[in-house]
């Protein structure tokens, strides 16, 4: 059968489809066989009063349908190289060479909080004044497509006591704390409240623009982009944390700008080139001074539309995206038809 070792002295395999009977013989269990006697009653192969024959409607050469030991894998052949990205073929390969254990890079561990008091959850009732949370799940599934590993997701409101318990129930679990919201200049930020506000966890640093905050590991500043232009990085209780802005267009870009190829580079994933060029299909204005990443789709003959408007709220129009178009911040107008730089989503 399939799998067994060839006979000794035998040098090849002649399958049963190629002989006269295309099946193969069995004796009844307890009928023993004997050349003798002849055949056992039942026998697929046998013909009453006639010897045993087969007869082989096919010629074979030496090693038809023999598979040589080492004709898959010789020793000191390399099985898995370093950076393969497991998949369940290379799983098969090393079980069938008999390693059941392999070292791998661990997955990042990500927490994910969401912060506002005015967020419900997807399926839930909002009351005045209330929103759907999309960050949650955005981020949730960002972190896990770039290999992290979502190890907490919370929804937090202002209140920046059970933030910060929050915070540190995060840090203690996680490599990687991710938030959104909390971070601008609005009255309820209470992402600076609890890590950047004075005499709170840090103090204002003396050459930081009206407005920045740090703590002795955070620091929060307004970036030159839109949408995502405030951000704060550094770390909590020894954790690195990456604060993004609540809007969920503007969490979305910050992350495919600031975290996907680090958190891909940390779970050892091969390095993706997402930066390509296309040709504008409608002419398009951009203010000045600040980088613009705008949601594009892309069109035939390697044309990008630009799909929505500038508004960091405008989500659905993200999801009908598969391209950011970057428009420098020297940039204020480009005719149809120009070359663009685009960044896949």
């Amino acid at each position: 059968m399939t799998g067994a070792p060839v006979p000794e002295g035998a040098d090849a395999v002649v399958p049963v489809e190629d002989t006269t009977t295309g099946t193969f013989a069995r004796t009844p269990a307890g009928t023993p066989r004997d050349a003798r006697t002849g055949p056992a009653a039942g026998d697929a192969l046998a013909t009453p009063g006639t010897a045993e024959a087969v007869e082989v409607r096919v010629p074979r050469a030496a090693g038809d349908f023999v598979r040589e030991a080492g004709s898959d894998v010789r020793p000191g052949d390399v099985l898995l190289p370093d950076g393969t990205v497991l998949a369940p073929h290379h799983l098969a390969a090393a079980a069938a060479c008999g390693v059941g254990r392999v070292r791998v890079v661990a997955r990042p561990r990500v927490a994910v909080l969401s912060t506002g008091s005015e967020l419900v959850g997807p399926g839930e009732t909002p009351g005045p004044g209330q929103v759907f949370d999309a960050n949650a799940d955005a981020l949730g599934a960002a972190v896990r497509r770039a290999g992290g590993h979502v190890v907490l997701t919370a929804r937090c409101g202002d209140d920046a006591e059970r933030f910060a318990v929050v915070l540190a129930e995060a840090a203690a679990v996680a490599d990687l704390v991710v938030t959104s919201g909390g971070v601008s200049q609005g009255a309820y930020e209470v992402v600076k409240d609890v890590l950047g506000a004075p005499g709170a966890l840090g103090v204002q640093d003396a050459g930081q623009e009206e407005g920045e905050k740090s703590s002795p590991g955070v620091t929060f500043r307004s970036v030159a982009m839109q949408p995502g232009g405030p951000q704060g990085f550094g770390t909590v209780h020894g954790t690195p944390v990456l604060t993004f802005p609540g809007n969920p267009v503007s969490a979305q870009v910050s992350f495919a700008m600031f975290l996907r190829d680090p958190l891909e580079r940390a779970a050892g994933l091969p390095a993706a080139d997402r930066v390509r060029t296309a040709i504008l299909a409608d002419a398009l204005t951009s203010p000045a001074g600040k980088r613009q990443l705008l949601r594009g789709v892309t069109g035939p003959g390697g044309t990008v539309r630009v799909v929505g408007g500038a508004g960091s709220h405008l989500v659905a129009s993200m999801a009908r995206a598969d391209v950011l178009v970057d428009v420098p911040a020297d940039v204020t107008q480009w005719d149809a038809g120009t070359e663009v730089e685009v960044r896949e989503l």
